[in-house]
């Protein structure tokens, strides 16, 4: 898979098939769309290309939205999970955001991408205030000649996957119905950065990354995670939070690993969630935040023994 940053549309394509949307979490609805693409390019004998934002459209006209994956994230998703021949992250601004639909069509599908086949999610919505949905789509491409499939939303449990819906249950703390509609188990990557060592002192020695501003952060507490550094995996608990006992300003992600005392200072590690064990609570000395910790890797180890 190839990946594209474009400052503007200067790009051509003998031809190709097209997923389009802006696929923040790469859900199961978003995979079913780049998966039906790559199936289009085949039949077609084309190239695959996935055209998404640098930025979500909202987040440019100034929307406070936190990504469920940033880019590096959705690059490894898309090329772990599908590994289309192209993944187009396209630079947006708000004279971007202002073209039609008709202009969008004719400009970018149709001259510069040359589509001969475009994929989009039954909720797709492009052009100027998002005006276009995917039936316009299908009218403007048939009379470009450009072939559109439409892929009917998915459920669960009666309600329908989104990336709306993903972001509430991350930020509700309900970290198991995310990732039932993700289609994997949802993770923040970062580098690890050196914390006030009070774990270390209880004998939970512990590592800590600073999550990305853009990034959405699960519902304050403590999780069973899963975390990876250098390939290798290691059972963990995560306390996503301010530490409320030591006192901190700004949110951090603090992970104890078990059974491992490696220096681990400036590798980037993966943490994966898998289940909320609890809220986070200011404990009223250290010596209750130590037996709180252990008690936490006892349940860890339980669910992680069950699932």
């Amino acid at each position: 898979m190839k990946i594209i940053t474009l400052p503007d549309d200067k790009i051509n394509f003998e031809n190709c098939c097209v997923a389009l949307g802006n696929f923040d979490g790469m859900h199961r609805g978003h995979k079913k769309v780049i998966l039906r693409c790559i199936e289009k390019a085949k039949e077609f004998n084309c190239a695959s290309v996935v055209y998404t934002f640098e930025e979500h459209p909202k987040i440019v006209l100034g929307e406070d939205l936190k990504y469920i994956t940033l880019n590096s994230a959705k690059e490894k998703i898309i090329e772990a999970y599908l590994n289309p021949d192209f993944l187009i992250f396209r630079k947006i601004d708000k004279d971007y955001l202002d073209i039609t639909p008709q202009e969008f069509v004719t400009n970018i599908l149709k001259e510069k991408l040359n589509a001969k086949c475009v994929v989009v999610g039954e909720h797709y919505t492009f052009g100027k205030k998002g005006e276009g949905t995917s039936i316009l789509l299908k009218q403007l491409c048939n009379e470009c000649g450009i072939e559109t499939e439409i892929i009917p939303l998915l459920e669960e449990n009666g309600s329908v996957i989104s990336s709306t819906s993903i972001r509430e249950a991350i930020k509700n703390g309900n970290i198991e119905s995310a990732n039932k509609n993700l289609g994997y188990k949802f993770f923040i990557d970062g580098e690890i950065v050196h914390g006030n060592h009070i774990g270390t002192s209880l004998g939970f020695p512990t590592i800590n990354i600073i999550p990305d501003i853009k990034q959405i952060l699960p519902e304050f507490g403590v999780y069973a995670t899963k975390t990876v550094i250098d390939e290798k995996e290691y059972l963990s608990v995560t306390n996503v939070g301010v530490k409320p006992t030591i006192g901190n300003d700004s949110p951090v992600i603090e992970t104890y690993l078990f059974d491992t005392n490696e220096d681990l200072y400036q590798k980037k590690a993966s943490i994966i969630f898998y289940k909320k064990l609890r809220s986070e609570k200011k404990f009223l000395n250290l010596e209750e935040l130590k037996a709180q910790i252990k008690t936490d890797e006892e349940l860890a180890l339980k669910f992680f023994k069950e699932d």
